[in-house]
């Protein structure tokens, strides 16, 4: 997630959790005006992302670290109709979010992984929401006002796709003396808050 910040002689500045900060133009030493990462930024981001994780993990809300492959269980479960006929042809990616959250569930060291996914009783498996994190560092008002982040199409596919089943949990992550916080907001909430959005396509050759 970044947030643009507007420098005194009037770049942009962009600050974020899971890609580089990123300089525009032909100032940054690029001779076509093509964006360039920031060589020192990527371990920063992922700190703050691990950050949000942890501070989520330990909300009393059933909010789960989970990893690839358990992500990839969750995927094949929704895809054999485990989350509702409705769901299963319908594409979801792994790479489409972070977390998950199982209201009431309580598991050992915080996780929960493929095994427990793979035999988790239908019933319970339809109640999960799984969970896009957005984190940045502070300080933030907690209206988000002024914060710039991207959303992929994996993201904008599942979001459409599960409905009620996903939600997208903006994390701030401040320093000691000001407590961090986070909020979760729906698909449509998301698009309602919006004040300026700025299409992007990614192309490889």
């Amino acid at each position: 997630m970044r947030r643009r910040n507007s420098s005194a002689n009037g770049r942009v500045v962009e600050q974020g959790n899971q890609m580089a900060p990123r300089s525009r133009g032909r100032g940054n030493g690029s001779s076509n005006g093509v964006e360039r990462k920031q060589d020192a930024s990527p371990a920063g981001h992922k700190s703050v992302a691990r950050e949000a994780y942890r501070f989520l993990a330990n909300l009393s809300t059933g909010i789960f670290v989970i990893d690839g492959k358990a992500k990839r269980a969750i995927v094949q479960r929704i895809a054999s109709g485990d989350m509702g006929t409705r769901f299963q042809r319908l594409p979801v990616a792994a790479s489409a979010f972070d977390m998950v959250q199982l209201p009431g569930r309580r598991v050992s060291k915080g996780e929960l992984t493929a095994k427990m996914i793979q035999e988790m009783p239908p019933e319970r498996f339809r109640r999960m929401r799984l969970i896009e994190v957005k984190a940045t560092r502070g300080p933030m008002e907690k209206s988000l006002r002024g914060l710039f982040f991207s959303f992929q199409y994996p993201e904008q596919l599942a979001a459409q796709t599960l409905g009620d089943h996903y939600r997208i949990i903006f994390v701030v992550i401040n320093k000691k003396a000001v407590e961090s916080f986070h909020r979760v907001i729906s698909w449509s909430r998301m698009w309602s808050m919006a004040r300026y959005i700025h299409v992007q396509f990614s192309i490889q050759f």
